[in-house]
């Protein structure tokens, strides 16, 4: 990735966009989860198994390219997994309040971002949320010394641009 200009790294960070979370059969913007965590979609549940054990940078983000988080991995598995410590889990959590002293706290910005709080419920046997517009997610895999200086690049080019990013409170 050495070598690609900000506007190519943007792109490349923000190519073939998926849906996020896996939603209601009835309702493609109500997002699923359980007391474990929420659960990828489908595609991106196939996208993301396909590049989790590589060093990687994921952007999650609505639709409409804001209220963007950029991660990094360079841990066998990833980082989208359901359970308290990783974000699919983390996120859970933050909404049924059953966060461990232990637990990341970025998950946090994410809720407003990303959902209308007040729909929190239930659609059995799992709670629903609805989102305020589609979560999409775009995954590039790079080497893993680049990662930091890649995120890093990333989240200065989306404040440049004017973008809400959840990588940090603003």
């Amino acid at each position: 990735m050495t070598g690609l200009s900000i506007d190519e790294l943007w792109d490349k960070a923000f190519i073939d966009p998926i849906p996020f979370l896996r939603t209601a059969n009835n309702d493609s913007m109500l997002a699923l989860f359980d007391k474990k965590g929420f659960f990828l979609s489908s595609s991106a549940k196939t996208a993301y198994d396909s590049i989790k054990n590589s060093p990687h940078i994921y952007v999650l983000r609505l639709m409409s390219d804001d209220e963007i988080y950029f991660g990094k991995s360079n841990q066998p598995g990833g980082r989208l997994k359901r359970s308290h410590a990783y974000h699919l889990g983390g996120l859970a959590h933050e909404l049924l309040r059953t966060t461990r002293y232990d637990d990341q706290r970025a998950h946090s910005f994410w809720i407003p971002a990303w959902f209308e709080i007040n729909t929190l419920g239930k659609q059995e046997p799992y709670f629903a949320i609805r989102m305020r517009e589609p979560v999409v997610a775009s995954f590039m895999v790079c080497s893993a010394n680049e990662l930091l200086p890649l995120e890093s690049s990333l989240v200065q080019e989306a404040i440049r641009k004017g973008k809400r990013v959840l990588n940090r409170r603003l």
